[in-house]
């Protein structure tokens, strides 16, 4: 199950370059020297591959000393050598080389470079042309619609990012995330985060509307999830939901929270959806069953990591936190360790807190 975005290719940008010579002699009295620089850049998880662009010569253009140059990585490379007698415009077509590196999409496209050589008294540059600024940085901003063509959705630990980025972020969950909810509330661990949990709450009575958390706080109003979102002016929506509708089933369980991501999505098309995993429960917790167990929840919880592979959605495995060396839920963040067995104390919540500060996805800062 997904919903389509756009995919990013690896590519080559180029562009026409305007190369003034600066010289109060006819410029056919001197030479004029120049490199072209060429960049690649890649979006995904990082690389050794090693990129080749070749450089043609168009209408006996100068030759430059090398055919080809190679990037490491990603990277700028420059052709040398490059040697012009006479004032006019050098055209040469570059291209990259398609390679056989794996999970790799090349730019099969083909560009044409023009270097235009002028003396100092025509250096004024004619209208209707273009040149190229060679400030670093200049062009980043052609590369913020483009999505990486490898996409690790598992968020990894890095160190603790700004708490205002949670101002932008909303919470949606159950009980559980409920003392998060009261924790942050008390102590602003979290900045000025937004919360949208309800006892008992689950993808599945969402969408039958049984229950739905209250928005505006106090308000009595209870919309649906999308709106409260919506309402909320979220830029990132954090949920960690299953914990009371897994045992109708992974299959269940799972299709009804992507209807729910889908519903916010539809509503809220600009919001970046992050999955938290569902913790575990405790050794003696007494709501432990063959339906619902540390074995489902793990399976939950891969069913949707694996969706959020699919969707662009970031993975935030917070439950890896909470796990004792059998994978039961830890005694000393557990509220109600010798009953339900799986929610938290204020101590729990700070560990919560810690985990998600030191994995904020690293794109979105």
């Amino acid at each position: 199950m997904s919903f389509g975005k756009t995919t990013l290719r690896r590519w080559l940008p180029a562009a026409a370059l305007a190369l003034a010579l600066l010289c109060p002699l006819p410029v056919f009295a001197a030479q004029a020297g120049a490199e072209i620089p060429v960049t690649v850049r890649t979006d995904g998880a990082a690389c050794d591959t090693v990129y080749t662009v070749e450089i043609t010569p168009l209408d006996n253009a100068p030759a430059p000393a090398q055919t080809s140059v190679q990037v490491k990585g990603g990277g700028t490379a420059y052709f040398t050598g490059l040697t012009f007698d006479a004032p006019g415009d050098y055209r040469y077509k570059m291209a990259q080389v398609k390679g056989c590196a794996a999970d790799t999409t090349y730019d099969g496209r083909t560009y044409t470079v023009t270097v235009r050589v002028m003396t100092a008294a025509d250096r004024e540059i004619p209208k209707g042309s273009e040149t190229v600024d060679l400030t670093a940085g200049a062009y980043d901003s052609l590369y913020d619609n483009y999505i990486d063509i490898q996409f690790e959705a598992l968020v990894p630990a890095s160190e603790a990012g700004p708490v205002s980025f949670f101002d932008n972020a909303v919470f949606i969950g159950d009980s559980i995330s409920m003392t998060l909810e009261a924790y942050c509330g008390a102590s602003g661990a979290l900045g000025q985060a937004k919360f949208l949990c309800a006892g008992s709450m689950s993808p599945t009575n969402m969408l039958t509307g049984k229950i739905l958390p209250e928005y505006p706080k106090g308000s009595g109003q209870k919309p649906a999830i999308q709106d409260s979102v919506a309402a909320t002016g979220a830029k990132y929506v954090y949920v960690m939901l299953g914990m009371d509708n897994i045992a109708y089933g992974i299959e269940r369980s799972t299709n009804d929270y992507m209807t729910i991501l889908k519903n916010i999505l539809d509503k809220n098309p600009d919001v970046q959806i992050i999955i938290q995993s569902v913790t575990p429960m405790a050794d003696k917790s007494k709501s432990y069953s063959e339906k619902l167990n540390n074995g489902k929840i793990n399976e939950f919880n891969e069913t949707m990591k694996a969706y959020c592979e699919e969707n662009k959605w970031y993975y935030v495995n917070v439950a890896e936190a909470f796990r004792d060396e059998n994978g039961f839920l830890k005694k000393e963040y557990c509220s109600d360790y010798n009953s339900m067995g799986m929610h938290f104390t204020y101590e729990g919540a700070k560990v919560w807190v810690n985990y998600l500060l030191t994995h904020i996805p690293a794109r979105l800062l």
